[in-house]
């Protein structure tokens, strides 16, 4: 539409008004918390309002979504409140996108990248027309415009508080726990892993530091004074002198009496729903906590010295600092040991000779041994030897040069575990890909503890070999691969793709993973990889090979 202008001096101009056009316009969100169930609000908003005709597209992680505007039965809608569905004639900027997560088959997953595509509503102006050669009146001033509309609320904080920190709960972010007189943040997804800003500032943010310690307390009045009837040495003794309900002597209401054998309180009551079928209440007992030790008292006056005792006579043969002293029985009789030296911390027998060094002798027992004479420690070249003195040597040694530096090698590295599946596993909706793969039962185990609900292995500082073998059953051909990842899913193993057979079924029970693997300490499991796409009604087997196996082996 067009405003002509009052001409003036013989020159006419022309303003043109403005024009709602639409303008390509895409916005991309990514996820903050994992959807559960059916309309999930995910925290994703509309910029602007469409232009009148717009076509709508939604995108999760660049796959496009069929989502409803008239009703909640699509993947996805759009709603200003989660109860009324907006249409695509009607949507805001501000309106939330909700998710549908049973109905369309599988979960929006932290970190998924959500994008709209749609055309913004956008203002054009025509071209001013010449300028006038004369001046025109002032027009009246304009009434003022309407309100605008109040912008819609912001997305809630992540903020969970969980109580006192577990060990073995799980953690994501925004949850809040307190640990050690402290308040700490989860930054990200965690399993145990407590609070450290020292070793994990990366997990954990703490908000709330411990106080200072307050000042005492003002000392209580003094209790009341406590009158005992009397003592016993037992309960049987206090029905017999004291009396009871059924006895011939009837005790005064709130005689009190203490056991001697237990330090025990004794109440008459029988009036109290305390009391036992006597009448009688027992207080608990009345020893309070051991005083403090008093001061030592002064010592006494030294005794008199006797007298001098005749003066022997000594040889002392070496000077070696730290030696020790040895006894012959003959002259010389004291030797300091050149190489025989305690220095206050360490034993050291430094005698050497050729390929030989130090040496220690251990006899042997008494009785219900068959060892010759005892048991010889000692080193020769690069060998740390135990054999048997006398007889046939019997023994063995270790080379120093294979073991890790840093005193890393294990002795006894037999830690093991072997797990399987009792029953079938499935999952509820979606597909296979990135689904851990749970062994239900521990055959047994050694120093590796695995929990049988979360599927995860805690593994120490040292070497390991893991295999592991996964039989499903499959309707149809399927991409069937899967790892070792550790419990943040980042992948440790070698990927392992299963082959279906062409034998007209598609069940395969041939994967097989086996790897070497060292750690410094992780939490390991067995995951689906992304690109497993076997769908819900197909299902891991019980019947065949699904287990793993973990052996330390340094």
């Amino acid at each position: 539409m067009q405003v002509k202008i009052k001409q003036i001096e013989g020159l006419q101009g022309i303003i043109d008004t403005p024009v709602a056009m639409g303008v390509e316009y895409s916005q991309s969100f990514g996820i903050l918390v994992a959807s559960t169930g059916n309309e999930f609000q995910t925290g994703v908003t509309m910029d602007f309002r469409p232009f009148a005709d717009s076509v709508i597209q939604v995108q999760v992680n660049g796959l496009t979504v069929e989502g409803s505007y008239t009703d909640k039965l699509g993947g996805f809608y759009f709603s200003n409140d989660g109860i009324t569905v907006k249409s695509m004639a009607d949507l805001e900027s501000g309106d939330f996108l909700y998710w549908n997560g049973v109905i369309k088959g599988y979960q929006l997953e932290v970190g998924d990248i959500v994008t709209i595509l749609y055309e913004k509503e956008y203002l054009s102006y025509g071209t001013s027309g010449i300028s006038g050669n004369g001046s025109g009146t002032n027009g009246s001033s304009g009434t003022s415009g309407i309100d605008g509309v109040n912008g819609t609320s912001g997305v809630s904080a992540i903020w969970n508080f969980m109580g006192t920190y577990n060990g073995n709960a799980e953690y994501h972010l925004g949850d809040v726990v307190t640990y050690e007189g402290q308040t700490w943040y989860a930054l990200v997804p965690n399993q145990y892993m407590p609070p450290d800003m020292t070793n994990r500032p990366n997990d954990w943010k703490l908000i709330v530091e411990k106080g200072s310690a307050g000042t005492s307390g003002l000392q209580g009045p003094a209790g009341e004074t406590l009158n005992v009837s009397g003592v016993v040495e037992d309960y049987n003794t206090l029905i017999t002198n004291y009396g009871s309900i059924i006895g011939s002597f009837q005790p005064t209401l709130l005689t009190t009496v203490i056991l001697k054998t237990t330090s025990e309180l004794y109440i008459y009551d029988n009036l109290s729903g305390s009391a036992d079928i006597n009448g009688w209440v027992n207080m608990g007992e009345i020893q309070g906590p051991q005083g403090v030790t008093g001061e030592n008292g002064s010592s006494g006056t030294s005794g008199v010295n006797g007298s001098a005792g005749t003066s022997g006579t000594l040889s002392l043969t070496g000077s070696t600092d730290n030696g020790l002293v040895t006894l012959n029985g003959t002259s010389p009789n004291v030797t300091v040991e050149s190489t025989l030296i305690y220095d206050g911390v360490s034993l050291k027998l430094n005698a050497q000779s050729g390929d030989e060094g130090g040496e220690l002798f251990l006899n042997k027992p008494v009785t219900n041994s068959s060892i010759a004479n005892g048991v010889t420690i000692d080193i020769y070249q690069n060998k740390l030897r135990f054999f048997e003195s006398g007889g046939s040597a019997r023994g063995g040694y270790i080379d120093i040069t294979d073991m890790k530096s840093g005193v890393g090698t294990n002795f006894a590295p037999y830690k093991y575990l072997y797990v399987n599946r009792t029953v079938n596993q499935t999952i509820s909706s979606g597909n296979w890909a990135n689904k851990d793969i749970i062994f239900n039962n521990i055959v047994t185990s050694q120093g590796i503890p695995y929990d049988t609900s979360t599927g995860v292995a805690t593994l120490l500082p040292g070497t390991y070999r893991i295999t592991a073998q996964v039989a499903w059953s499959a309707g149809a051909a399927y991409l069937l691969q899967w790892t070792c990842f550790d419990n943040i899913n980042n992948r440790v193993g070698p990927v392992v793709e299963q082959i279906q057979p062409t034998s007209g079924s598609n069940n395969t029970s041939s994967g097989y993973l086996d790897f070497i693997f060292t750690t410094t300490g992780r939490f390991i499991k067995i995951r689906t990889m992304n690109e497993c796409n076997a769908l819900t009604g197909e299902y891991i087997r019980s019947d065949l090979n699904t287990s793993m196996i973990i052996q330390q082996i340094g």
